[in-house]
């Protein structure tokens, strides 16, 4: 089952070109690039991983989206929505932005 931010990512994958994990991951440079493992990443598309604040910067970068755009908003949304729960989201950090 996978969560908000797990699907946020695989469908902006798909939409900014890279039709699979494997080209997304290894067009972009693979570890020494993303900072994680190929079986990271996948357990990030899963839903079973939720990357750190820094990877998630690199993966915006990665799918070359540029920041203070709605795509990165939503992405960056998607994954505070992930880590805090979406009450608590709505509660509490969606009043601050």
């Amino acid at each position: 089952m996978g969560t908000i931010f797990s699907e946020t990512l695989k469908k902006m994958r798909k939409e900014w070109g890279f039709p699979t994990a494997y080209r997304f991951y290894h067009d972009n440079g693979g570890a020494p690039a993303l900072k994680v493992s190929y079986r990271k990443y996948l357990l990030m598309e899963e839903g079973r991983n939720l990357p750190v604040f820094d990877r998630l910067m690199k993966i915006l970068h990665a799918l070359r989206v540029p920041l203070l755009t709605p795509p990165a908003n939503e992405l960056v949304t998607a994954w505070l929505k992930t880590m805090a729960g979406e009450e608590a989201y709505g509660e509490l950090l969606a009043p601050l932005l």
